[in-house]
């Protein structure tokens, strides 16, 4: 198991690090990306209900903005695109590190990716790369408790960012319900398993 583990690791960190993974879903995101109106729908209602949206994500600005505008763009009112519906974008965030130390920031200013070094404390509107928590607290004058997280990471999502930061959290678990699925339809077998052990 251990060689397995170390294996897929290994495989798993160089698509990430040589960017193969996110060169490939961008070739042909049609492919990877189940698209839904109703996201923005929603992201909308709660930006409209006086909600301040942040977006923070460990990918880089490139592939970030390539992603939004292919899945949330072609949903927004006219004249609006996907960074109207958010108070903060981070960028390269880095998770966990992100809710655990404190990281330089600078602000992304052109389409492109361009950096700026930020001093002092960002903008409330703007999109920045790394960067922390507090930070993001102190931007937008709220404390950790005011913040709901919600992340598709149990542990560099929710674990970390609710013990160290106290931001509220919810995880995002849409893998489990094919395994609830499965687990109801199997439980016949199961227990002719379980007897036979």
């Amino acid at each position: 198991y251990s060689d397995l583990y170390r294996a897929v690791r290994g495989a798993l960190d160089h698509a990430h690090v040589e960017g193969e993974l996110k060169n490939e879903i961008m070739a042909d995101p049609a492919r990877f990306v189940s698209l839904d109106p109703d996201v923005v729908t929603t992201l909308l209602d709660q930006k409209e209900a006086g909600k301040k949206l942040i977006l923070i994500t460990n990918s880089e600005w490139e592939y970030t903005r390539f992603m939004m505008n292919y899945a949330i763009n072609p949903y927004m009112p006219e004249g609006m695109k996907w960074q109207d519906l958010f108070s903060l974008v981070v960028v390269g965030a880095r998770k966990p590190v992100f809710f655990q130390d404190t990281s330089p920031i600078f602000e992304v200013v052109t389409e492109d990716g361009l950096l700026r070094p930020v001093v002092g404390t960002p903008r409330e509107g703007g999109i920045y790369l790394g960067g922390y928590a507090s930070l993001v607290e102190r931007c937008l004058k709220v404390d950790g408790e005011q913040i709901l997280y919600v992340g598709d990471h149990i542990y560099g999502d929710v674990s970390v960012s609710k013990s160290i930061s106290r931001w509220r959290t919810a995880l995002v678990l849409r893998e489990l319900e094919d395994e609830l699925i499965a687990e109801a339809a199997s439980c016949d077998r199961l227990e002719e398993i379980s007897n036979l052990m």
